[in-house]
């Protein structure tokens, strides 16, 4: 497979990136990315809501690939992993009737391709708004051993949409 590069000024220059992530595989939430000089990038996402006896995370981590890079697009390659989890309520063992709540984690893996967009004339110092899809992800369910409880793990397609200040 053959991609061309154009090293223009966004992948001349080292770069950091702070801002909004919401994606299925690779975390949601508060996100941080540095683009170093070379085509590579890393992005580091997290968040949390904790209420009482409930609780949802979405971590993740990314590394993007640049495949064209002009002042203000980028179009670049992912390898993203997450980690995610809630509580989820299911049958005590045993019993039909009573119910108990338990936390469950989700192991996430996936490839796709990403673009990337300036609201001005440049990808540096300007706010960027993108999209990533993941054509195939694969989620791993952790196991657990009560009544109702379906520990499947899936393939499936997945996307991301992301909004950050570069600097």
């Amino acid at each position: 497979m053959f991609f061309v590069s154009m090293n223009l000024d966004a992948t001349e220059l080292r770069y950091q990136s702070l801002g909004m992530s919401v994606s299925s595989y690779s975390g949601s939430g508060l996100s941080y990315r540095y683009h170093f000089q070379s085509q590579w990038a890393v992005q580091l996402t997290g968040g949390a809501i904790i209420s009482g006896d409930e609780k949802n995370f979405a971590t993740g981590l990314e590394f993007q690939r640049d495949l064209s890079s002009i002042k203000d697009k980028r179009l670049f390659l992912i390898f993203a992993s997450g980690w995610y989890g809630d509580t989820q309520e299911v049958l005590k063992k045993g019993n039909l009737y009573e119910t108990t709540k338990i936390d469950v984690s989700y192991y996430k893996l996936s490839v796709g391709f990403g673009g990337e967009l300036a609201f001005g004339s440049s990808l540096v110092q300007n706010i960027t708004l993108g999209i990533a899809i993941y054509p195939i992800g694969i989620s791993i369910k952790e196991k657990h051993s009560f009544t109702d409880y379906d520990n499947t793990d899936e393939v499936n397609f997945g996307a991301s949409l992301f909004t950050h200040f570069n600097f």
